[in-house]
């Protein structure tokens, strides 16, 4: 998978991993080499960084 940006990357992952959609498209966070961004879609990403999903939680 080649990816850019976060953006990207999420797209590439849905297409590869489609069980993972339901979960993508509920929210996710991305941390990125430790430091967690919630709404950078343009991010860089590259094969060097280290990534973690987070599903967001939602609540009252």
């Amino acid at each position: 998978m080649r990816a850019t940006n976060v953006a990207q990357m999420l797209n590439a992952l849905e297409k590869e991993h489609p069980a993972l959609c339901d979960a993508i498209d509920a929210g996710v966070s991305v941390s990125i080499d430790g430091k967690i961004y919630a709404y950078g879609l343009t991010e860089a990403v590259d094969e060097t960084k280290e990534i973690y999903l987070l599903q967001r939680i939602k609540g009252g």
